[in-house]
């Protein structure tokens, strides 16, 4: 990201958030570093999917499958 600790000033009291909260830290920074490493779309869109799941189950959402055609629709996957 920029460098910045993104922790700064949060408090996170759930365990069980804090983990999905570093997941989905870490799944953004890898797709991040794919994206500038000019890899295939579908590589950077597994680590965004992966983040959205994460922050979905805090949220006490689950991912549906219009949101994931949503985003995929704006990628030509497969074509």
């Amino acid at each position: 990201m920029n460098g910045r600790n993104i922790t700064e000033g949060l408090v996170v009291t759930n365990a069980r958030h804090h983990d999905l909260l570093l997941r989905s830290v870490e799944e953004i920074r890898s797709s991040s570093d794919l994206l500038t490493q000019h890899a295939s779309e579908e590589l950077i869109l597994v680590g965004l999917h992966n983040a959205l799941r994460y922050l979905g189950e805090i949220l006490g959402e689950i991912t549906t499958d219009d949101i994931l055609a949503k985003i995929f629709s704006t990628f030509c996957i497969g074509k």
